[in-house]
């Protein structure tokens, strides 16, 4: 099987998004892209969640996926998911971009079965996905995890660099007759 999909996993704050921000814009896909990126939510300069935002226009946009009521808890909105979540991917299944990316995956949607479904089906369909996973096991990202026609690429602050240079080779050369 062909792998059309490739995620960048490692730990918490080795740049990981930020890894995967600057492939897609080395590749020059950022005009051709679905999909979402989450991204933290401030109160007086306090980390008090994070939110989904899509990178297609959809109906209530950037809506929470979590709440932090202390620095260390973290707990799910299953219903953006669920609802935003689904709807992204729905739509990033439907647009002509053939890129979607995904950032990022981990326990908060443990229970969104409905974005799980669609997570796989995007993840089997023609569409080329660009992610990050969260590094912990679970069975929603064990099952993507243990896809055929999915990398994984942990990364590292010592192998940042080497890593983004695998991936893109990987990259061009499974989509340069493309």
């Amino acid at each position: 099987m062909n792998v059309s999909n490739f995620f960048i996993t490692g730990g918490k704050g080795v740049g990981k998004s930020t890894l995967l921000k600057a492939l897609t814009e080395e590749l020059e896909l950022t005009k051709d892209l679905t999909g979402f990126v989450t991204l933290p939510y401030f109160e007086k300069e306090a980390r008090k969640g994070f939110y989904l935002h899509s990178m297609i226009e959809v109906e209530g946009n950037d809506k929470p996926i979590s709440i932090q009521p202390d620095e260390v808890s973290c707990e799910s909105i299953r219903e953006t998911f669920e609802t935003l979540g689904v709807d992204v991917l729905i739509k990033s299944l439907e647009y002509p971009e053939k890129h979607v990316v995904m950032d990022e995956l981990g326990t908060l949607e443990g229970e969104a079965y409905l974005f799980q479904e669609q997570v796989h089906n995007l993840l089997s369909s023609p569409k080329i996905v660009l992610g990050v996973i969260k590094h912990k096991e679970h069975p929603f990202l064990d099952a993507i995890r243990q896809r055929e026609d999915t990398m994984i690429y942990t990364v590292t602050e010592e192998n940042r660099d080497e890593i983004k240079e695998q991936i893109k080779q990987d990259y061009l050369k499974r989509f340069s007759n493309k």
